[in-house]
């Protein structure tokens, strides 16, 4: 079936594209963009999956006010990983230098956009990581269940692919963009959650440089958390499906 989506794209100001995938978070996502623009003017990009809960609209609304902000809402072809996908596509067409990827929940943090984009810059990192397992890195009031969750999720993943990187599962990262030539977006399989392990693990098979900075995790200030056993076993799915081609 062929993907229909709204695109409102607005001014270009910035060579680093900001992407954050949304569905169901209209608890966040003004409070998100607002508290983003009180300290950063990189372009963002705000990629929905037509929520119910009109999290789309939400920042749609807000274009006029700041005039690089860029929204997608897609009316199909949704999951988080073919979300983060589109936004690839976009960034690259765009020919932005930078892509950080994040959420719009809170828990990472805006501040640490700064360090991941400096990062790059000087060590001319291909992927940095923002990573929960190195050095000053950690967790803030999490939930013992959902750590233990992350944590086996990592030591699984590390025992399977035999990886050298600490934190394979976190989607809060900056890729250079010429780190698409060396793994096209065309070829990521993933749909769901595991497509940020499946982008390190490609990084990392190609010889790119990668770096983890330490970030602290907390727990998200309102909405849902998107992590259930459906999630769960998706991911455990999707990892063996990529360990056959990697």
């Amino acid at each position: 079936m062929k993907q229909t989506e709204e695109i409102y794209s607005n001014t270009k100001l910035s060579p680093i594209l900001i992407l954050v995938p949304t569905y169901n978070e209209i608890e966040n996502i003004e409070k998100f963009i607002r508290y983003f623009y009180e300290h950063l003017n990189y372009d963002l990009l705000i990629i929905d999956d037509d929520s119910p809960d009109g999290t789309g609209d939400a920042a749609k609304k807000l274009q006029s006010e700041f005039t690089n902000l860029h929204v997608i809402i897609r009316k199909s072809g949704r999951g988080r990983g073919s979300a983060s996908i589109r936004g690839y596509q976009y960034f690259f067409e765009q020919q932005y230098d930078f892509l950080v990827e994040m959420d719009a929940d809170f828990q990472e943090s805006v501040e640490d956009v700064e360090t991941l984009i400096q990062e790059a810059q000087r060590g001319n990192s291909d992927l940095v990581v923002g990573s929960r397992y190195v050095d000053e890195g950690g967790f803030i009031n999490r939930k013992w269940e959902k750590r233990a969750l992350s944590q086996a999720a990592r030591f699984g993943i590390k025992l399977l692919f035999r990886s050298k990187i600490k934190d394979l599962t976190c989607g809060f990262h900056l890729i250079q963009r010429n780190v698409f030539d060396m793994v096209p977006i065309g070829d990521l399989i993933s749909n769901g959650f595991f497509l940020f392990s499946e982008i390190h693990l490609r990084a990392e098979r190609e010889n790119l440089k990668i770096t983890e900075v330490p970030i602290f995790f907390p727990d998200r200030r309102e909405g849902q958390s998107k992590v259930n056993l459906r999630l769960v076993f998706e991911f455990i799915r999707e990892a063996l499906r990529i360990r056959k081609v990697l």
